[in-house]
């Protein structure tokens, strides 16, 4: 009986939040919203067809629904989420936060910490402190942040917001971090499966969103946007032309002795919810190392991606939040979008990202000095594989061989299935050339060394 209730009211979380859809005029006024990440949502919207129990999509579907304010749908998503998996963090972060911007400040409260009961979340006691800290409950907010700082003290926000109210860093583990009366009204529940009564649902998001930005291009040729592209898996079994052979003859002719023989592969303009995915995996394949420039309205969606990255030994670094041209925008609001996606890849890795690569390369000395003065690098590259021009692989290898260099730096995008159709070449070649993949950190680290 129980599981017949759950069972309708499961459906009946679904069928609210799936109508409730806003209209085209609230999604393209709401300029926080990227169009990609709105792209995103029937990739999203389909895996939660085939599984409505991912508790990642349910999450990244719930955020997309709070970017285009409508936040009683983002929560019922979340709230169903926690009775999937109780233990996932990130639905008690975004209910609460979500409740603290609507100034429901006991219910939020409780979320919280509910959150650190499952697991002690240096991010969660962050949100909590700046709920105590919204209210004006000072100490309260002090003891939140210095135990954010004891589960990473390396977290950066919490140590500016002491700072600002005047509080030391912490020496030792604070007194009754978890009050004793708190408690969450929504008991987790245990899952339900509904799939088999999931026929079609009705679009989630009627949007209609013109592409706002176009590529800075050095050149004066005109450029393809760089558009994510759809929830296709894609086959690296035959992926290119040119031959691993073929590959490392062109390469053997551009090695000096004299340098060292390291790569850094680099990947813009993601996380996707599935290209990367696929990425990962292949990588993980071929024990190969890389540095994602995640741009921060995309990993605020698919934290989890970022988790894995962290778990895989790949480095994550900055990319700004939306993707626009730091130089138009100037270097104030610049260093915020910069600052807004390094403390949210330090929120959900527990480590602030050093490298910065501006979108398009457009950068200035100002943009540069401002990077620079954060004690942060900023990064270009060497060959530029353009496969978000076309997803022909062997043309993608070509360009890539043209200019490459030993200890240099490749361009990929993780949002584009082309790197996954030439790296199957470019890497066994590279291995069989000698060459070592190293990430952004450590290429300047060896560079620094032998300097």
């Amino acid at each position: 009986m129980m599981a017949l209730v759950w069972l309708f009211l499961m459906l009946f979380v679904q069928e609210t939040v799936f109508s409730m859809a806003p209209g085209r005029t609230a999604v393209s006024n709401n300029t926080s919203v990227p169009p990609d990440i709105l792209r995103d949502f029937e990739v999203l919207r389909q895996q939660y067809l085939k599984n409505p129990h991912d508790v990642p999509v349910i999450n990244a579907l719930g955020i997309i629904y709070a970017r285009v304010q409508q936040t009683e749908q983002a929560l019922m998503l979340w709230r169903q989420g926690i009775t999937v998996d109780p233990t996932y963090i990130h639905f008690y972060n975004n209910i609460g936060s979500a409740l603290k911007t609507q100034k429901r400040y006991d219910e939020a409260r409780n979320v919280f910490i509910s959150g650190l009961k499952v697991a002690p979340s240096y991010w969660i006691y962050y949100n909590l402190g700046l709920l105590d800290w919204e209210i004006g409950h000072w100490a309260e907010a002090a003891r939140s942040f210095e135990a954010a700082l004891l589960y990473n003290s390396e977290f950066e926000p919490a140590k500016r917001k002491l700072k600002e109210m005047g509080f030391p860093l912490p020496k030792g583990l604070p007194q009754n971090r978890l009050p004793s009366d708190a408690s969450f009204a929504m008991e987790p529940k245990p899952p339900v499966s509904i799939a088999p009564f999931i026929s079609e649902l009705p679009d989630p998001l009627e949007y209609k969103v013109a592409i706002e930005e176009k590529p800075f291009a050095v050149k004066s040729k005109p450029v393809k946007s760089r558009v994510p592209e759809s929830d296709n898996r894609v086959d690296i079994a035959q992926p290119a032309t040119l031959t691993v052979d073929f590959l490392v003859d062109s390469i053997k002719r551009k090695i000096k002795d004299s340098e060292p023989k390291v790569i850094a592969l680099t990947f813009d303009d993601g996380p996707h919810p599935t290209l990367t995915r696929q990425l990962l995996d292949y990588l993980k394949s071929e024990n190969v190392s890389a540095t994602f420039f995640v741009i921060g309205s995309r990993a605020e969606a698919y934290p989890d991606l970022l988790m894995r990255m962290k778990q895989e030994r790949h480095e994550i670094a900055n990319h700004g939040w939306t993707h626009k041209s730091l130089v138009s925008m100037g270097a104030s609001r610049a260093s915020s979008e910069l600052e807004r996606t390094a403390e949210l890849v330090g929120a959900l890795t527990g480590k602030i990202p050093v490298a910065v690569r501006p979108p398009f390369g457009h950068t200035s000395k100002s943009i540069e000095s401002m990077i620079h003065q954060k004690g942060w690098h900023q990064i270009m590259w060497d060959a530029d594989s353009r496969d978000w021009q076309d997803g022909n692989s062997t043309r993608i290898i070509r360009r890539i061989v043209r200019d490459f260099r030993q200890g240099g730096i490749i361009l990929f995008h993780d949002i584009h299935s082309g790197c996954l159709r030439s790296l199957p070449v470019l890497i066994p070649a590279l291995k069989k050339c000698g060459f070592r993949f190293v990430t952004i950190t450590e290429l300047i680290g060896i560079f620094q060394a032998a300097s």
